[in-house]
């Protein structure tokens, strides 16, 4: 019964946590909606993907063509997460892990 009471605090402190949108791996029609609903205008979504997709930028702080507001409003509200393979990092019994970049 304890564990049943210790899983439902879990529970709702994670209700509280705020979701933050990852926005690595959205289209430019996506990054463009969410910019939209952010109350910027649509145009901000589609710099947003030139600098993760062409750029390579993968820090807010790098993204130098959005205002600073803006940046620092994204790096409470949004995150960019890279998952890659790295052969370096062989896992115990030869199986494969993935590595956060």
């Amino acid at each position: 019964m304890l564990r049943a009471k210790m899983r439902t605090k879990e529970l709702s402190v994670a209700a509280d946590t705020p979701m933050m949108t990852e926005l690595l791996g959205k289209s430019k029609e996506e990054l463009k909606a969410f910019s939209a609903a952010m109350g910027e205008p649509a145009y901000r979504g589609a710099q947003i993907y030139h600098a993760l997709y062409s750029e390579r930028k993968f820090d807010m702080a790098q993204i130098t063509n959005l205002p600073v507001a803006l940046r620092e409003r994204l790096s409470k509200e949004a995150r960019i997460v890279r998952y890659g393979t790295c052969s370096r990092c062989h896992l115990a019994k030869k199986s494969w892990g993935r590595l956060l970049l």
